[in-house]
């Protein structure tokens, strides 16, 4: 992501030309829009980047303030940068509203959740590009309480009539709706024979280079968990592995306070993703294929983990 002024410039592998370990955020417009604004709160050097995008139902009346107490925790309790990002909210701003990040790590909360995983899979055959390369270099994109089925959220009235409002009058609900952009169930982690465990190269490239998380309490009563699980479901039979995070005890909003284990099973996710060497390619005729879904039952959390293997 790069965020530009006279004198700053936010981007894993730039040296940022500031004084080191500023408390407060530095305030930057990254665009020319009145919505584009960030809040950059910053480490010493080259760094990888932590790119926030708050919820709200896209709805003009929430900012990125929701995700303030979060970003000092990035900022105190890692070695990355942190860019709590605007964005364009309002009635019909489907088309407006968007991350445009490169080689860092994002993650939305409700509707930013949205946001996040449609940017991740925004080189998707499903999104009439061809497929032949994705435009994302993402290192991680992570899913908070997400919307990410909207025809299943405005079926059930999720945010009354924020969905309907978001796309407006000329939204593609196909383009913008996470769940949409996956590839078409092709490959199956349940069958015992290896043929339906095949993996496409677009779908190999992604999970190659973006680890795609979702986190959502169990509790949740504004955006249902089932949306998450529906998402998770499709991207494997898909064949891209996802990471979800089911939160025994909590719901929606307790991801924006630092201390919940909703926050830390987020912030672990994005941790793990930044630290992790790149994926090597694969060799001569090696292949991958989805490998059996791991599952782990904790007193706190369910966390489900859709595997690869190298065949």
């Amino acid at each position: 992501m790069q965020l530009r002024s006279q004198s700053l410039l936010v981007a894993s592998g730039v040296t940022l030309p500031l004084a080191a370990k500023a408390l407060e955020p530095l305030p930057v417009r990254y665009g020319g829009g009145d919505d584009q604004l960030a809040d950059c709160y910053l480490q010493d050097g080259e760094r990888p980047v932590v790119v926030l995008l708050h919820g709200g139902y896209w709805r003009a009346s929430y900012g990125k303030s929701l995700m303030d107490a979060v970003a000092r925790d990035v900022r105190t309790n890692t070695e990355f940068h942190c860019v709590n990002v605007e964005y364009a909210r309002g009635a019909g701003s489907c088309e407006r509203a968007s991350a445009d990040a490169t080689n860092v790590a994002l993650v939305g909360h409700s509707a930013g959740g949205q946001l996040a995983l449609r940017h991740a899979l925004r080189g998707s055959p499903a999104a009439g590009r061809g497929g032949a390369s994705s435009a994302t270099v993402l290192r991680c994109a992570v899913s908070c309480g997400g919307v990410l089925d909207l025809r299943e959220a405005r079926a059930k009235r999720v945010g009354g009539s924020a969905v309907d409002d978001f796309l407006g009058a000329d939204g593609d609900v196909r383009a913008a709706s996470p769940i949409e952009l996956l590839p078409p169930a092709m490959t199956s982690s349940l069958r015992a024979s290896a043929d339906w465990r095949g993996v496409g190269a677009w779908e190999d490239g992604l999970a190659a280079t973006t680890k795609l998380a979702c986190v959502h309490g169990l509790d949740d009563s504004v955006v249902p968990a089932a949306l998450s699980t529906r998402f998770t479901v499709a991207a494997t039979v898909g064949g891209l592995p996802v990471e979800y995070h089911q939160i025994k005890r909590e719901g929606h909003f307790e991801v924006l306070a630092p201390t919940s284990r909703s926050w830390r099973a987020t912030r672990a996710v994005v941790e793990d993703a930044l630290r992790a060497p790149p994926a090597k390619p694969l060799l001569g005729g090696d292949a991958r294929r989805m490998a059996p879904t791991r599952r782990v039952d904790t007193d706190s959390e369910i966390v489900i983990t859709t595997l690869r293997e190298v065949t």
